[in-house]
């Protein structure tokens, strides 16, 4: 059986003693008694006195039974004696509006139980994922979590996990309304760029704005970073374009091909190009033609590249065929990870005359953070890495960086992370840089592993892939 909210289980009423003090003299006496206050949250400390417009009330603390037991017991005394201050009691109510959802949720769910204490935000929508246990008063949380957070319309809670069969494709999750307002469409801001999509329908997560942010300056605006002088970007789980509409908007001199596999992601990417008014920077494609001037960037700004929706290892495969020169390459899809990267395979960027790019890819371990053996999460992802690449683990090198308190783990900062990843082949070993993100779930954790495609792979399902011959063909700019 369900459980409703009663906001009038909340009322609680308890008596304080209260000074009546001349109103002239309130901010003084304030001063002097600021350690003794009633101090509540949402409450004030002075009230006025019925019928007399000349005096006021500090209420004092609910610890305090005697004026004697102020800091200023002293003071405050010798104001008694001389008739200034008079001591009385204030009857104190506090009602639903005087706490805060984790104390409305102590005192209305059962004892014992565990209390939601955070929530993702997506814009006016606040997204729980509440246990078995708390689904019987899943309602009663969400009217909380909606009444005590001004900046929440929209309450829901996940219903399934992303990585079950039916939603994993497009990584989005079953979730059903708990309170507010129905609508999932949700509009906002990050990174200077608007955002618009429908929450039901692609993948957003708003605990990786920082993380965004951080990598676009390290691989974009840091000239010691520079893969290449004139960068191209694969973004290749572009999802609504939290990379490639920033770089688009902020960057000088990008070109960001933007793909994903899911159409809707696609759909909102460009709604969101409306939106902030840059069609005059995008590039809209169904197929794409040989590498031409239509895929330089242009002199101020730079050029987003659209691509009809698809799956991430064909779009690698056909950026590569077509000659493109594509100079980093990013993959924001950390339920499928590394293994995505057999893409890949067979791909010899030297061989063609393209620039051999460098690669961010997020991805979970469910390895331990705290060993650096056989067991450990840098162990785990490098031979996760090597078998998709097709190549020995030996000949993957994890940077070698100081440790820092107990954790095991290599985990520089973005800059650091990319210089290593450019650094130098050593005794031909393709070195990887490994860079802790975020803790997902007790053993689970997210990384970002970052390297240069190694010069050779053996080839993958196309047994290699081959360049096409130019093409006169140009694409079109949107309209």
């Amino acid at each position: 059986m369900e459980v409703e909210l009663d906001r009038s289980q909340l009322e609680e009423r308890f008596d304080v003693i209260a000074l009546e003090v001349p109103a002239r003299r309130t901010g003084e006496l304030l001063k002097k008694l600021a350690r003794d206050l009633l101090n509540m949250a949402r409450r004030k400390n002075v009230e006025p006195v019925p019928g007399n417009a000349a005096a006021k009330l500090i209420l004092l603390a609910r610890t305090i039974a005697d004026v004697s037991e102020v800091a200023e017991s002293a003071w405050l005394e010798s104001e008694i004696r001389a008739g200034t201050v008079k001591v009385t009691s204030f009857g104190v109510c506090l009602g639903y509006e005087h706490f805060t959802a984790e104390e409305v949720l102590r005192k209305l769910l059962p004892a014992g139980m565990e209390i939601p204490s955070s929530f993702e935000q997506a814009g006016h929508i606040a997204h729980m994922n509440l246990r078995d246990s708390q689904l019987p008063y899943k309602h009663l949380i969400g009217q909380v979590i909606l009444d005590k957070n001004k900046s929440i319309k929209t309450v829901v809670n996940k219903t399934g996990k992303i990585e079950t069969d039916a939603w994993q494709e497009f990584r989005t999750f079953p979730m059903e309304h708990l309170a507010g307002a129905k609508s999932t469409v949700v509009r906002l801001k990050e990174h200077q760029c608007f955002f618009e999509f429908e929450y039901r329908d692609v993948y957003w997560n708003s605990r990786l704005q920082e993380e965004h942010g951080r990598l676009i300056e390290a691989l974009f605006m840091q000239p010691k970073n520079a893969a290449s002088a004139k960068p191209v970007l694969a973004d290749c789980t572009c999802g609504v374009g939290p990379f490639s509409l920033p770089i688009a908007k902020l960057v000088n001199g990008v070109v960001s091909h933007a793909n994903d596999l899911n159409p809707a992601s696609i759909h909102w990417l460009r709604k969101s190009v409306q939106l902030n008014k840059m069609e005059e920077h995008v590039l809209e494609i169904a197929q794409l033609p040989h590498f031409n001037e239509s895929f330089e960037a242009p002199s101020m700004g730079s050029l987003l590249v659209i691509h009809e929706p698809g799956d991430a290892r064909q779009f690698i495969r056909n950026l590569f065929q077509q000659r493109h020169p594509v100079t980093h390459a990013v993959f924001n899809l950390p339920a499928a990870g590394v293994e995505l990267l057999d893409c890949f395979r067979g791909l010899d960027y030297t061989a063609a005359g393209l620039p051999t790019p460098l690669v961010c890819c997020y991805t979970f371990s469910d390895a331990a953070v705290d060993s650096s053996g056989s067991d450990g999460c840098v162990a785990d992802l490098l031979m996760r890495l090597a078998a998709a690449l097709g190549t020995a683990k030996e000949s993957l090198r994890c940077a070698d960086v100081a440790l820092k308190g107990q954790v095991s783990l290599p985990s520089p900062q973005i800059n650091e992370m990319v210089q290593q990843a450019l650094g130098e082949a050593s005794q031909g070993c393709t070195p990887v840089a490994v860079r802790l993100v975020r803790n997902v779930a007790p053993t689970r954790h997210m990384f970002c592993v970052c390297f240069r495609v190694p010069c050779k792979t053996p080839p993958g399902g196309d047994e290699g892939v081959t360049p096409a011959p130019p093409s006169e063909k140009r694409a079109k700019l949107s309209s």
